[in-house]
């Protein structure tokens, strides 16, 4: 089963710490945003596979936008 990595707020996409097919441990930083002028971090919620990377850098998202999936 996967699970949906979402932007936790509405930003513009940096880029990602990781590739697909990458395994990754709980709270390990996935993906950069730029939020407000700051650097917004995400982490993984779990340990799981990186299956799909959805953004790409420059992308502007919206707050729950999907980033990234993890099986």
């Amino acid at each position: 089963m996967s699970i949906e990595v979402k932007a936790p707020m509405a930003g513009k996409f940096v880029e990602f710490k990781v590739k697909e097919g990458d395994v990754v441990q709980p709270k390990q930083m996935l993906a950069v945003l730029e939020a407000m002028k700051m650097n917004v971090y995400v982490y993984a919620p779990r340990e799981g596979k990186v299956e799909k990377l959805l953004a790409k850098p420059g992308d502007v998202v919206d707050k729950n936008t999907v980033l990234l999936t993890l099986a």
